[in-house]
This record gives structure tokens, sequence and C-alpha cells, in this order.
């Protein structure tokens, strides 16, 4: 039997746990996890006892007991990252294997390591990998751990109250029947999928026995009717050809050394006008400046003329000596705009000569580029008619092809007939073959429904299940008697001897009931499962309903439990009466300031 010993757990900032991480070691022995609401006025309600069972569903399982959306897990009196570290070894055959396993929020990972005999990073490409991992490594489901682990009253629906299909569903699991309902939806895909294969052959089989009434008459039809292809081929060939003829008479020749003489005249005149642009833009630049020049000369001339007899500044009159020099500068600005004149008319003469040169130049241009497109145009016009000349080839080659295969290929329908005949029987034999496998598939579906073997197996387990059950009601001092029948459906027989509900009994007397099936599961997985586990948590089922016998009662079978299979167990409870009841440990929390710590 496999062994799953969880050593050590760690928990930091996970729902009311802080910075200062709660670390537990699993000891054998019945243990006691109270504790203290400071902020309450010393309440033992609310001060984070049930994190441990929600920390260990969590770090195993991705999820925890209580349904909270993820953001709601971190402590938010907190910083730092949420983080819940189990350790656990596993011994199977005397091989002792360690692991850990850690699981975070911000960021969200988890990782499972093996740490002896070998180091080994053992996670998998995705968290939901990861997490089927876990649960095949322990071999327990997640239902499973929290009916037979982490029994809590505020989390996990008893047993006896549940629906019929849900309590179906967990005891498969216990008892590892489930894989009798995944091997019957494989059979009923299965059956599926051989029954549309059936109906498709029996398809075949028809459309291949009509097909045989036809190709008689077509064996009749077909030579008329490839007689008749052939001439509308060969009409079809006729025509093609006469239009290529036609096509060929449109085809204009053209003369190569005329079009590169164009092309050469183009950019001969290119050059020259751009010989003649550069003439023209040099004199009008010219012109610009002589005009400049010419303003200039004019303004002082007129400056000159303007002078009289005295000086403005002074008042004085001038010498003949200084009239003098003014009428020779005068005699010189007027020498100067002379000459400015003419040059002005010489660049202006040669700016017209140079535009006309030009205007002649972009006339030839033109032409010559209209001769040049309509030689393009012709040129595009024989290419598309070359390019219809050749798909018509292309299409007389398809065409005298399909002839060829017209006399080539032979409709020879008894040859197609005995090959349809034998398929026929291919088919046939391949429809009987379906059919006995439906007829196996059928079986099966029996062999793994709630009929067949799976019924089998829970008679054969009924009455150990049953036995089991009535020895932890008598030791718990349950007034009634339960059983279960092959479908898992109880009966319940009062003290009085009459049959009645679980809901006719007290909240005590149910509470007796729900523990007595509680430890029945706990043996049944132990023996069934081929898996034990060192642990079992008990959050609040002492704190209600119970009286002080009755916790006695329970915490006397969880000693005995201790010692047969070495448990190490935990209740979470804030009874007085329990905790004053002997046990091996009191592990006590207290809360202050929305944080819960270990009292040390």
């Amino acid at each position: 039997m496999k062994q799953v010993n969880f050593k050590k757990l760690s928990i930091q900032n996970f729902l009311s746990v802080g910075s200062d991480p709660i670390v537990l070691e699993f000891n054998k022995g019945v243990n006691v996890i109270t504790g203290t609401n400071l902020d309450k006025e010393g309440s033992k309600n609310g001060v984070g006892k049930s994190v441990i069972c929600d920390s260990i569903n969590f770090c195993l399982f991705g999820e925890t007991l209580r349904v909270l959306k993820k953001d709601h897990i971190k402590n938010r009196f907190s910083s730092g990252t949420c983080k819940v570290i189990l350790s656990f070894d596993i011994i199977d055959n005397n091989n002792v294997n360690s692991y850990v396993l850690m699981r975070s929020i911000e960021p969200t990972s988890i990782q499972l390591l093996q740490t002896y005999p070998q180091n080994i990073d053992l996670t998998k490409s995705s968290i939901p990998r990861t997490n089927e991992f876990v649960c095949k490594l322990i071999n327990c489901a997640p239902d499973v751990f929290q009916q037979s682990i982490l029994m809590s009253v505020n989390s996990t629906l008893p047993f006896m109250a549940q629906k019929k299909v849900e309590k179906r569903k967990f005891i498969e699991g216990v008892l590892r029947l489930n894989i009798f309902s995944d091997m019957l939806n494989n059979v009923r895909l299965d059956y599926t999928e051989t029954k549309k294969e059936l109906d498709s052959e029996q398809n075949i089989l028809n459309d291949l026995n009509n097909n045989l009434g036809k190709y008689s008459q077509q064996q009749k039809n077909i030579e008329e009717s490839k007689k008749q292809q052939e001439i509308s081929l060969q009409n079809r060939v006729l025509q093609n050809e006469e239009e290529i003829k036609d096509l060929q008479k449109q085809i204009v020749a053209l003369n190569a050394d005329e079009i590169i003489e164009l092309k050469s005249n183009i950019h001969l005149l290119d050059s020259k006008l751009k010989e003649f642009n550069d003439k023209i833009q040099d004199s009008s630049s010219k012109i610009a400046t002589l005009n400049f020049d010419l303003k200039n000369k004019k303004t002082i001339l007129r400056d000159l003329e303007d002078i009289g007899l005295t000086c403005d500044t002074c008042k004085r009159p001038f010498s003949e000596s200084d009239i003098e020099q003014i009428n020779t500068k005068k005699t010189s600005i007027n020498n100067q705009i002379e000459d400015i004149i003419k040059n002005i008319e010489n660049v202006t003469l040669l700016l017209h000569e140079s535009k006309s040169l030009a205007e002649k130049c972009n006339k030839g241009k033109d032409l010559y580029k209209n001769k040049l497109h309509q030689l393009d145009i012709t040129s595009n016009n024989n290419k598309n008619i070359q390019d219809k000349i050749a798909t018509i080839q292309s299409v007389n080659k398809q065409i005298n092809r399909d002839i060829e295969n017209l006399s080539i290929n032979v409709y020879d329908f008894k040859t197609l007939i005995s090959d349809t005949l034998d398929r026929c029987k291919i088919v046939e034999t391949h429809i009987e073959q379906l059919a006995k496998k439906i007829n196996i598939q059928e079986t099966a579906k029996f062999v793994v429904s709630e009929e067949g073997v799976k019924s089998f197996i829970v008679k054969k387990i009924l009455q150990v299940l049953n036995q089991r059950m009535s020895l932890y009601l008598s030791k718990l001092d349950a007034n009634c008697r339960c059983t279960f029948n092959e479908y898992f459906e109880e009966t319940i027989i009062d003290d009085k001897g009459h049959e009645c509900s679980y809901y006719n009994f007290s909240g005590g007397e149910r509470k007796r009931i729900d523990l007595a099936m509680l430890f029945t599961f706990q043996d049944i997985r132990r023996l069934q499962g081929d898996v034990s586990i060192n642990i079992s948590m008990y959050d609040e089922l002492l704190d209600s309903s119970l009286d002080g016998k009755g916790i006695e009662l329970v915490i006397g079978v969880l000693r005995e439990r201790v010692e047969k299979f070495n448990e190490a167990v935990y209740i979470i409870t804030h009874n007085s009466h329990a905790m004053n009841t002997t046990v091996h440990k009191t592990i006590e929390l207290v809360k202050y300031n929305g944080i819960t710590k270990l009292r040390k």
C-alpha cells in the first residue's frame, strides 16, 4: 500500500495569515487547534483556525474549501506573495520519495519538487497539468480528500445530506469505481462511432447496388456519346484555327530602328531643351540684375539733379569747382545708364531667341513622343493578339488530348460491373464485422454499467461498509442502525425498530451518524484506495450538536485510529470540553489587527 505522509505546512499572506508564516509540523496523535480573536474582545470565533484546512486544500488542488475568488485569498493587510508550502513523503514498496509542493498568488504559480532521492523539478507545462499530476501522485481526488481528510462542517455537506447522484459520485471516488464510468463513456462513444460507420457502409452498399443497374444502360449510350463528343471537339479545333488566322492578319509589323531613332531624338531634344532653359534662366537673372542697377543709377542721377547752387547743410554757395564735379558725375552716370540699357536690350534679345528655340524643341519632342506612343499602342495590340493566339493554341492542344482520351479510354462496363460486385462483397464483409463489433460493445456497455461489474464490486464491498458503519455507530453510542444496498440507498432503523429518515434525528444524533459515515469512508478509502494518508482534519465538527459525552466518544475513536494507523489528527475547535480532553498537543492561534499568528 502506498503511504502519503504529510510532514510540514507553511502558510504566508494567505487569508488572515500575514507576512510572518505559520508553520505546522504534522505529528502523530490527537491534536487540538484553537485560538483567540483579540480584535473581538477575546472571542473564539474568526481567529483563522479554518485557514489550516483551506491552505492544505489550496496547496494540493488550487482552491479553498470555502468558495472564494482568487482576489480574496491573499491577505489584504500585509504585503508580499501569498504562498503555501507543503512537504510530504510517499512510501511505495519501501521506496521513500520526498516532495515539496509550493503554490502562490501574485504571482500565480505552482512548483512541485522531488527532494529525495534526487532533486528533480516535476512541475508540468501548465497549472492544470500539474494539478492533475499531484492528484495522481497522492492517489486522491479533491472531493474524496475533502470528505475523508479535511472534514469541515462549514464547507462540506455531510454525506447523508447529499443528493443521490452526489452520494454515488463520491462513493465511486472512494471505491475508485469512477474508472468504470469513464469506461462506459468510452464504450458509448465507440458504439456511436461504430453505429455511424455501419450506417455509412449500409449506404455505400445501397449505392453500389443502385449503380449496378445503371451501368448496362450507360454502356449502350456511351459509344454514341463518344462519337458526338469527338465531332464536337473537332469542330471546335477548326473554329479555333480559323480564329488564329484572322488574328494573325491583325498583327502590324513594327520597325525597331524607327523606335530607337525616335527615342534618340527625344533624348537629344531633352539635352538641347535643358541648354536653352539654362540660358533663359541665366538671361532672366541678368535682366533682373541690370534693371536693379539701372534703377539705382537713375536714383543717384535724380539726386544729383536736385542739388541747387547752395549747400543744404551749411547754406553756403557751391564753388565753380564743386559744380564742375557734380556735372562730371552726372555725365558719368548718364553714360553708365546708356550702357546698362544697351546690355538689357542685348540680353533681352538673347532671352527671346532662347525661348523661341526652347519652344521649337518642345514641339519637336511632343511630335516624337506622339509617334512613339502610337508605336507603343501598336506593339501592345500585337502582344494582346499574340497572347490570344497562344491561349487558343493551348485550348486546341487540350481539345486534341481530349479527343485522344476518347479514343484511348475504353468503357468496359463488364469490368466495371465485376469491380462493383467485388466492392459489394468487401462492404458486406465489413458490415458483418461491424455488426459483431456492435454486439460486443453492447455487452461491454452492460458490463461496465450500473447493473454490471460495478454492481458486483459494490455488493462485495457492501458487507464491509455496513459492518464498519455499524461498528462506528456503536462506538459513538448512536441510537440507530444504518445499512446501504448496492445502489447506496440507505436504510436507517431507530432504536425502536422503526425505519426513519436521516432528518428524523436531532442535530446531535445526525452528527453521530455523520461521524460514523466519515470514519467508515476513511477505512474504505484506506482499504480500497490502496493509499494511506497520515493526516485528518476535523474543522468545527465538535463545536455544535455533540454533548460532552459525544465529544469524548469521538475523541476515543480518534485515539484508536492514531494508534492503529499512525495518524496525525487535528481537531479545529473552540469547544472548551474538547480542549480540556486529553490530547497530545494544543496549537493556539491568536488574531490581532486582522492578522493570525501562532501564540508562542
